[in-house]
């Protein structure tokens, strides 16, 4: 919506809850909980069960796109649909309102995207681990039955956000995750939450992280399952470099990446902005 010389980009940062865990509790290093985990949401009864999964148009563009996501995690969602759109018939696209001025090409939008692709993509990813714990699946509670024909995937139920969330991250040796296919370049929130919490994370390819940590992000982004996979094993086996680079993580995101520093950056710059527009009404 707007061009990026009017934007001044900040990550959003870790909540203080976390942080403070994180300095008081320290880097774990006893016997885990788990080897591995993952902390979010799918919506395997929605994918069925949303009205919108009664055309197969829309289904079998949300199945595309995931799977060209899948195969390259550094493209964009967005970018895949607005191509795969563009391979519809004219006529076919006009019928089902798949124009970005047209009302329902958003509610399509969200249910490809955001339910379709979300879903598949990080089914692909869980289903292709060895063995996994799931937290979670609190969005979609009616598709948790279905969790449970995938042997390697272990469902822990919901946890406490501010409470129990942050253990967690802290006694996981790795939590792997798949950031929200609604996101271009960005980071979630989780990945700030579980270093500054003590833990270790793997996720999928970010410009933005690469951009805020540089070639350390490197070291914890995939942009393949089998790039994913060849990291799980090797940081389990690795304790102590995947220690250093939490410590590494964690200091980096304490210091410039907390919801203080991003209250402050946000008061600082709107101060700026109030003292520019009297400036120019003065002049």
């Amino acid at each position: 919506l707007l061009s990026e010389d009017k934007i001044r980009f900040h990550l959003l940062g870790s909540p203080q809850q976390y942080v403070e865990y994180g300095k008081k509790t320290g880097i774990f290093t006893s016997s885990y909980t788990h080897d591995v985990c993952f902390v979010g949401n799918i919506y395997l009864n929605q994918v069925k069960n949303n009205p919108l999964s009664q055309f197969d148009i829309i289904k079998n563009i949300a199945q595309k796109v995931a799977d060209k996501k899948i195969a390259d995690f550094s493209n964009h969602a967005w970018d895949l649909l607005l191509a795969e759109i563009q391979e519809i018939p004219t006529k076919t696209r006009e019928i089902f309102k798949l124009k970005l001025d047209e009302s329902f090409f958003w509610n399509a939008y969200i249910y490809i995207i955001w339910i379709g692709v979300n879903t598949y993509v990080r089914m692909k990813v869980l289903s292709s681990i060895e063995e996994v714990a799931f937290y979670g699946g609190f969005a979609d509670p009616y598709g948790i039955n279905e969790l449970y024909s995938f042997k390697n995937i272990n469902y822990m139920n919901s946890v406490d956000y501010l409470v129990d969330l942050p253990r967690i991250f802290n006694t996981t040796k790795i939590t792997v995750d798949v950031t929200n296919q609604l996101v271009h370049n960005s980071a979630p929130g989780k990945f700030f939450e579980c270093f500054s919490a003590g833990g270790f994370m793997l996720i999928d390819y970010s410009k933005d992280i690469i951009k805020a940590f540089g070639e350390k992000a490197k070291l914890i982004s995939y942009k393949t399952i089998n790039e994913l996979n060849a990291k799980i094993e090797y940081y389990l086996s690795h304790d102590r470099e995947r220690q250093e680079i939490t410590r590494f993580f964690q200091n980096e995101i304490n210091t410039n990446y907390t919801t203080k520093k991003w209250l402050s950056f946000i008061t600082s710059d709107l101060k700026m902005r109030i003292e520019r527009t009297g400036q120019s009404e003065r002049r």
